[in-house]
């Protein structure tokens, strides 16, 4: 399977998953259900695709809670942290978490197990050290709003959607190496027509327009099905 078709498959997957959730809302309780769900018809788009290593071993190509290849934090944004930054308690700073990766078959056939899972520190930063090619084809971010918002609401949803985001920006190039391919910030709503138009302008004021960012609000506000 080429990167293209695997691109194409995850848009397929992302496209169903919104006309779901636009005609179905309630089918979702938490950003968890939302998360599963867009795994679960991913890897059947994809056929549950699997790729050998360098050692033979078998790995499919996408997965979630991913490592970060860097240390960062949270707190007023979004930050990249060195390994000898630490925190005001003096510790060293945790790695994040990619709610969806799918990765370059490429990048899994050339490589071991204890890379691959990026759950190795010290190997996933060596291989970016020495990277040809991005390890990861698609990165993704899902945010969750169930419910209106004050202004106030509205602002702090937001911020953490642009910590994740930024989190994705940053992600694709690192150390002058492409570490993701293609990123995508996924932005569920489930309100009201009138609410979702002004937490929709809030986003495109906070986050710039782009491709690389999709709000989806519920199409459906009393279900009778």
């Amino acid at each position: 399977m080429e990167i293209k078709e695997i691109k194409n498959k995850v848009k397929k997957a992302i496209e169903e998953l919104k006309t779901e959730f636009e005609t179905h809302p309630k089918l979702f309780y938490t950003e968890g259900d939302i998360v599963c769900r867009l795994f679960d018809i991913a890897q059947k788009n994809l056929s549950y695709k699997k790729i050998k290593d360098s050692n033979g071993c078998s790995h499919y190509i996408i997965h979630r809670e991913y490592s970060t290849p860097f240390r960062c934090s949270m707190e007023n944004g979004f930050k990249i942290k060195l390994d000898d930054e630490r925190t005001d308690g003096g510790h060293k700073y945790r790695r994040g978490r990619y709610d969806i990766v799918v990765l370059n078959p490429n990048f899994i056939q050339k490589s071991e197990y204890d890379i691959i899972k990026g759950q190795n520190y010290n190997s996933i930063k060596s291989y970016l050290n020495t990277a040809s090619q991005p390890a990861i084809v698609y990165g993704i971010e899902v945010m969750f709003n169930r419910d209106p918002l004050t202004s106030k609401g509205i602002d702090d949803f937001v911020a953490k959607v642009k910590k994740d985001y930024d989190k994705l920006q940053k992600s694709k190039t690192l150390n002058n190496v492409r570490f993701m391919e293609c990123i995508l910030m996924l932005i569920f709503d489930n309100t009201s027509s009138e609410y979702q138009k002004r937490l929709n302008e809030t986003l495109k004021e906070n986050l710039g327009l782009s491709t690389e960012w999709c709000f989806i609000p519920n199409k459906v506000q009393n279900c009778l099905f």
